[in-house]
């Protein structure tokens, strides 16, 4: 069977829908034609996402899907007119034993872990003591993982969702960015920053001990895709129990252990040229990996089974007219 790969270039569509309804009205402040309601988490058949308005700030609102009377806030964790939720809530946000665990601050704290039932009795801080601006939390198994960065020293941190089960890992790890990953491979919290006075970028793990936390990578130079600047990694993808991701001349995995973080091909970049967008994507029990360059409309495609032999570059076009790509799809094991 002949498998095909989509991928797109500027794709204009318009659409009419009938099925469409407003199930929310509100609004930031008299003449806005939005509060940017974002970031939506679905918990117990509803839909958690923040929105703000000019009374409340930035905060959590909920909304069963119906029309009259479906939405509501929350919890206006921040009183008054206060951003409570300062960053990504589908991110900085997991659910754990039917209970939404998430970051907020308040007129106390620059950010702490909160919890909630989904009602708003039910919505309570559960530490006093972090004060800090996390940005991501990682669930794995029963416990969450995340970290702090304080005066370019990091810390790792996880929580079994209680005040006193929320403990450091590991502190006083020098850091020079804020970290550009985190994530999880087979039950280890994995992690991506930028050392120290280094130019490039180190993958750490974790497995909720200090001896078992640790750089199971060297520092490595990122292709210009990822966030946070050019010495970040892209593509991190899990894929048959280890994790992949991509440097600026290799495809990389890992299982989470040291002696298993291997490169597993050379991209052959023949320019020492930065990546402008960068995607990944599994098809059919294959990765594909697409990479644009901007300066002469370049985009390269590889495939991988994971393996060095199984690796190809299947794609690779140069200064095609009006060129953009955007992310890879999958439909129909296409």
């Amino acid at each position: 069977m002949k498998k095909t790969l989509l991928f797109f270039s500027l794709l204009l569509t318009i659409q009419h829908i009938t099925s469409q309804e407003m199930i929310t009205n509100f609004l930031y402040k008299d003449g806005d034609k939005s509060s940017s309601p974002s970031n939506f988490v679905e918990f117990k058949q509803k839909l958690f996402f923040t929105a703000t308005t000019e009374s409340s700030g930035k905060e959590i609102w909920v909304t069963n899907g119906e029309i009259e009377n479906g939405s509501s806030l929350l919890k206006d964790i921040y009183l008054g007119e206060n951003n409570g939720i300062d960053i990504k809530f589908s991110e900085s946000s997991v659910i754990m034993n039917n209970i939404l665990y998430f970051i907020a601050k308040d007129g106390d704290s620059n950010g702490e872990i909160w919890k909630t039932d989904g009602t708003t009795e039910g919505t309570v801080k559960v530490t006093h003591f972090l004060n800090s601006n996390i940005s991501k939390l990682t669930l794995i198994g029963n416990k969450f993982y995340f970290l702090t960065e304080k005066k370019k020293s990091l810390t790792v941190w996880f929580s079994d969702g209680s005040a006193v089960g929320t403990k450091k890992v590991k502190e006083n790890i020098p850091i020079w960015n804020k970290p550009s990953f985190q994530g999880k491979c087979n039950k280890t919290f994995i992690f991506t920053f930028q050392p120290y006075g280094s130019n490039d970028s180190r993958v750490w793990r974790s497995d909720g001990t200090s001896e078992g936390t640790f750089p199971i990578t060297n520092e490595i130079d990122g292709n210009g895709a990822g966030p946070g600047g050019t010495s970040a990694l892209t593509q991190y993808t899990e894929f048959n129990n280890e994790l992949y991701f991509v440097s600026r001349f290799y495809l990389h995995k890992t299982d989470g252990t040291l002696k298993n973080t291997t490169n597993i091909t050379n991209l052959n970049n023949d320019s020492n040229g930065l990546i402008d967008f960068a995607d990944a994507i599994e098809v059919n029990g294959k990765l594909y990996f697409s990479f644009f360059r901007a300066d002469d409309r370049r985009l390269y495609i590889l495939e991988s089974d994971g393996t060095e032999l199984g690796s190809k570059k299947i794609y690779d076009k140069i200064g095609a007219k009006y060129y953009m790509t955007s992310n890879l799809l999958e439909k129909d094991g296409a």
